[in-house]
């Protein structure tokens, strides 16, 4: 997906969670609005991403910016989603959390076999 452009993005995913949450125009709007913002800031991170590996304080502090990334983001969608949907809202994000873990988890598998 990241061949797509910020818009893009936020287009496909606002329009994804309207029809997996029954949005209305409005809260579509605003979640267009709010994953725009979450898809600018990912390419402005991956753009200005190091090249070396980076060290332990480093690391530590781009984790620490990720998990209040993410707390931003539940926040917003806590306040922009009915409590039912963001319910199925939270579901959904556990779900994919743990498919990212199992795709994951078999890409080490796969590399530590060569």
């Amino acid at each position: 997906m990241n061949k797509l452009t910020a818009e893009q993005q936020a287009t496909l995913w606002s329009k994804k969670m309207t029809l997996e949450l029954d949005l209305n125009d409005t809260q579509e709007q605003q979640v267009y609005a709010l994953v725009l913002s979450k898809a600018n800031t990912h390419k402005k991170r991956r753009a200005n991403r190091p090249k070396e590996r980076p060290n332990s304080e480093e690391m530590y502090q781009m984790q620490v910016d990720l998990l209040e990334e993410k707390i931003a983001m539940k926040k917003a969608m806590k306040s922009i989603l009915t409590p039912k949907q963001y319910g199925l809202w939270e579901k959904s994000q556990k779900k994919k959390e743990l498919m990212k873990k199992k795709h994951l988890k078999g890409k080490k598998k796969q590399k530590n076999k060569h």
